[in-house]
C-alpha cells in the first residue's frame, strides 16, 4: 500500500469517529506506524487545522502529523508543479470538489481510496447520507470522497 492509503484512510477513520480492530484494519495501522509520518494539506486557518489533526493525533500519537494549510488557489499549482518534478509531498488532500475534479484528478494526483475502505462501518450505506455510492464526488466513485455536506 502507498503512503497516501494509509494516511488518508487512518485520517478517514478519525473523521468517521471509528476505530476498530480488524484484520486488514490492523495491518493498515502497522504500516502507518512503521511510516511514522503523515503529510496533510488542509483549508487556511487554525480551525481547520484543528478539525483534522487533533482526533487524529489524540487516536494515533506515534504518528506524526505535518499539516499544511491554504487555500486551493495557492496548494493546487505547488502541487502540480512538484507532481511535474516527481516529488510527491502530500499524503491527504482535502478541499473544494471542484479544484479536486477540475486540476488534481485530471494531473493523476491521487490513487484509488475506495479499494482501500476495509471497516464494515465505513462499507455500510446507512452510515452514510445517500449511502457510500453517494459520497463519492468522481465519476468512478473510487477517488475523491466527499464527508462533508449541507442538508
Amino acid at each position: 500500500m502507498t503512503r497516501a492509503f494509509l494516511a488518508g484512510l487512518l485520517v478517514l477513520a478519525v473523521l468517521c469517529g471509528r476505530a476498530v480492530a480488524e484484520p486488514d484494519w490492523d495491518a493498515l495501522v502497522k504500516a502507518a506506524n512503521a511510516e511514522g509520518e503523515v503529510d496533510v494539506h488542509g483549508g487556511p486557518g487554525k480551525l481547520y487545522e484543528e478539525v483534522m489533526t487533533e482526533g487524529f493525533r489524540r487516536a494515533y500519537p506515534q504518528i506524526k502529523m505535518n499539516f499544511s494549510g491554504s487555500s486551493g488557489r495557492d496548494a493546487i499549482p505547488k502541487i502540480l508543479r512538484e507532481r511535474e518534478a516527481g516529488l510527491y509531498n502530500w499524503d491527504v488532500y482535502v478541499g473544494g470538489t471542484p479544484s479536486i475534479l477540475q486540476a488534481l484528478k485530471p494531473a493523476g494526483a491521487f490513487a484509488p481510496l475506495r479499494p482501500a475502505l476495509v471497516l464494515p462501518e465505513v462499507l455500510d450505506d446507512k452510515d452514510w447520507y445517500a449511502g457510500l455510492d453517494g459520497a463519492w464526488m468522481d465519476k468512478e466513485k473510487t477517488y475523491v470522497l466527499g464527508f462533508e455536506a449541507t442538508v
